[in-house]
């Protein structure tokens, strides 16, 4: 048979408590607390992990924002630039333009002057003929056949002058 003594038990239940206050001064104590503090840096660590994503996230925004302002930049600067090349070739073209009408226009007036002088010399040359025409006329009798033959070479002479300063 089961003999309980009364003493007994009383005596292991004091034992279980005061063994069980022990533990939980010196063990379950101290775990609960260090379980606390490890819970109280992992929660650290969580919150320190989101700043620093929240970070990561806003210095995202700030390098994407930079890069299309940079984009941006990069566009217009191209854009001035191309604008910038269109007014030179614009310019350079006008100027070749405006020589080009200078050495045609010089060219013009030299072609206009060697005309002149060209046609100063036909002159000289005509006058110089009728001269010779004249000398001749005085040297011979007059006659009306000799007329029209001093007459005929003149014209011929002079035919000949003008024909080589028009080729």
């Amino acid at each position: 048979m089961l003999n309980i003594n009364f003493y007994n038990l009383v005596f292991n239940i004091i034992n279980i408590l005061v063994l069980f206050l022990i533990l939980k001064k010196f063990l379950i104590g101290p775990v609960t607390a260090i379980l606390q503090k490890r819970e109280e840096e992992i929660k650290s660590g969580y919150q320190e992990a989101d700043q620093a994503k929240q970070q990561a996230q806003d210095m995202k925004e700030k390098y994407e924002a930079s890069m299309k302002n940079t984009h941006e930049e990069a566009e217009q600067i191209l854009k001035k630039a191309r604008e910038n090349a269109r007014k030179e070739e614009e310019r350079i073209i006008s100027e070749a333009g405006q020589k080009a009408e200078r050495i045609v226009s010089d060219a013009m007036k030299k072609v206009d002057a060697d005309r002149e002088k060209a046609l100063s010399d036909v002159r000289s040359e005509i006058a110089g003929l009728a001269m010779t025409a004249v000398a001749q006329i005085m040297g011979e009798q007059s006659s009306a056949n000799s007329d029209a033959k001093v007459y005929d070479q003149f014209i011929a002479k002079a035919g000949e002058a003008n024909d080589t300063s028009s080729h």
